[in-house]
């Protein structure tokens, strides 16, 4: 199999059948969560690959459990818990009804960073203005 081609289908196959399985050994938390084992991003969302095709395990559940339409549609988390993976705390939405669901819940991850990786203090770095218009 590993010197096969494989057709875009049989990929997404493999993607579902890795991310039922990251469901079905998630551990439920006192909040109902179900928390995702495995690999994290930096933002704590479980990811699968299969070759070089990616996947968010939440939006895989979405579309596969909620049997809900995912395309060009972010997937919110009602709890707030980017590790869940539980298919009631997952709903679909637009970017502008997650950002104001964001704001109600005063859940603002934009941190403001003052320094570079390096060190250097950002205030006093001058960044090209982008035009206007």
């Amino acid at each position: 199999m590993k010197n096969s081609k494989l057709s875009n289908e049989e990929l997404d196959k493999l993607l579902i059948k890795k991310a039922m399985d990251i469901f079905k050994s998630a551990k439920e938390t006192n909040s109902g969560c179900l928390l995702s084992s495995g690999w994290h991003n930096g933002l704590g969302y479980a990811k699968v690959q299969v070759r070089n095709k990616k996947e968010y395990v939440h939006r895989i559940i979405c579309r596969e459990i909620n049997k809900q339409k995912i395309e060009k549609m972010v997937v919110m988390h009602s709890c707030d818990n980017p590790r869940c993976i539980n298919p009631n705390h997952l709903s679909t939405g637009t970017q502008l009804q997650n950002v104001r669901d964001c704001k109600k819940k005063n859940r603002n991850y934009k941190k403001v960073v003052t320094k570079c990786k390096q060190g250097h203090n950002l205030k006093t770095i001058k960044y090209p203005q982008r035009p206007s218009g």
